[in-house]
């Protein structure tokens, strides 16, 4: 796994818990919905509080999470991470003509 990237390492890791595990392979989008609000709620919580272990440990769930929401799509033939993060460097570049031209 040397020179991987954490978020790399995280989905092999949710794609494998999806192959060996009964409980990960069951998760679907609309069961995973309560975790992700629950994910969501505790990261605003640690913020505002400026608790950086928790900041960290939360940030950490909710990239679990999304590698979820990721490996999900992957499964459904909906689109793959990479299609994700070029939508959103798309994105945030038209965001910013002031630094990426028109």
């Amino acid at each position: 796994m040397q020179g991987e990237s954490g978020f790399a390492i995280v989905l092999e890791l949710v794609r494998d818990l999806r192959r060996r595990c009964d409980f990960d392979r069951a998760l679907t989008l609309e069961t995973l919905r309560p975790y992700l609000r629950e994910e969501v709620a505790e990261l605003d919580d640690a913020l505002a509080h400026g608790d950086e272990t928790k900041i960290q440990a939360e940030l950490g769930d909710l990239l679990l999470h999304c590698a979820f929401q990721i490996v999900l799509a992957e499964e459904r033939g909906a689109f793959t991470l990479e299609q994700a993060a070029d939508r959103v460097v798309t994105k945030m570049k038209a965001r910013h003509p002031h630094l990426y031209g028109d």
